[in-house]
């Protein structure tokens, strides 16, 4: 069962981040900083992600890194 599009080289990830990691509902802790030298991942932050209720902090600003990112919001009436 494939869960993604990730893939490892050296020193970098690749490709898009699986929805499927919304789902880890058990996440505690704050959102590292390292994830903004990740500049080659592609594609949409899966909304699921807003579901993670346990992590904690503010975003950090390396994110802001994430050049090649979007981030759907689903809008509700």
């Amino acid at each position: 069962m494939a869960y993604g599009t990730l893939k490892y080289g050296v020193n970098s990830l690749t490709g898009t981040i699986p929805t499927q990691l919304g789902s880890l509902s058990n996440l505690t802790g704050s959102i590292p900083t390292q994830l903004g030298q990740l500049t080659n991942l592609t594609g949409s932050i899966p909304t699921q992600l807003g579901q993670l209720a346990y992590l904690t902090g503010s975003i950090p600003t390396q994110l802001g890194n994430l050049t090649q990112f979007t981030f759907n919001v689903p809008l509700t009436t």
